[in-house]
């Protein structure tokens, strides 16, 4: 019995394999669109070539981390863009720059300042409108986070602050002076390999505060290697799946049928 249970498994993946799983019943057509190669109705498993565009982590630098490693990114490009960040805001969404008054200088993950902070101000989804206040524009605690934002609030922040940091990236060209004229910033950037080219790039291609390049070098340079080795290896690969119903994975789905006796073992 078993080996025929074997050879249904087998003819149930050969199947879905030759056959486009855009053909498939009831197949959405966003998901053909997105790459997303697996679905079964009602369940949230998925596999897909991209992001899913979500956070995940017990402190915003795990979620960011994860974020921006899904998003592309290698361990060392990565670690370069949070250490520009946590010296501009400590990681906070919120964090508005100390010693200027509202409506001026920086605001948020990057510290958005003069017309980029209007034009990301202007796009804040409406449900989280109310946190571009002075009253959330303090320091966060050693988590990131605002004490009086909930966490899933925190993590909208977090995730339309980062992908507004990618899109604008990749629409404007390179402008660090030593680094040439490539028209896409967010493209050049992903050509980097070390943590200090990283660092160094991202803080004068984006940043561009009053730091000198061994300033930033000694200081944001040193804090990206703590940050890469704090997190390298961990979160983060630039695509996978994911589970979170009792469907289970593929692997498991199709166990359950070629092994109903075990059906239980692979819930």
């Amino acid at each position: 019995m078993k080996s025929c249970s074997s050879l249904f498994a087998f003819a149930i993946s050969f199947a879905i394999t030759i056959q486009p799983v855009s053909l498939a019943a009831g197949y959405p057509d966003s998901y053909v669109t997105n790459d997303i190669l697996w679905y079964k109705e009602n369940d949230s498993t998925t596999c897909s070539g991209s992001s899913s565009n979500g956070v995940s982590g017990s402190d915003n630098q795990e979620k960011i981390w994860g974020y921006l490693r899904n998003a592309g990114l290698s361990a060392e490009q990565t670690a370069g863009v949070m250490a520009n960040i946590q010296a501009e805001s400590g990681f906070s969404p919120t964090r508005h720059e100390v010693g200027q008054g509202w409506g001026s200088g920086g605001w948020g993950l990057a510290q958005w300042t003069f017309g980029r902070r209007t034009l990301i101000a202007n796009k804040i989804p409406s449900e989280l409108k109310k946190y571009y206040s002075q009253e959330y524009g303090g320091a966060p605690n050693d988590k990131g986070m605002v004490d009086s934002i909930p966490v899933e609030d925190n993590d909208k922040l977090l995730i339309f602050e980062l992908e507004y940091l990618v899109q604008e990236g990749t629409e404007r060209p390179v402008t660090a002076c030593g680094f040439g004229t490539a028209s896409n910033s967010w493209g050049f950037f992903k050509t980097l390999e070390t943590v200090d080219d990283a660092t160094v790039f991202w803080h004068d291609d984006f940043e561009k505060s009053a730091m000198t390049k061994d300033e930033v070098k000694n200081i944001r340079g040193t804090a990206a290697q703590k940050i890469y080795e704090r997190f390298n290896g961990t979160g983060g690969s630039g695509g996978g799946c994911s589970s979170s119903s009792g469907g289970g994975d593929f692997i498991g789905y199709v166990k359950r049928y070629a092994w109903p006796e075990n059906k239980g073992s692979y819930r």
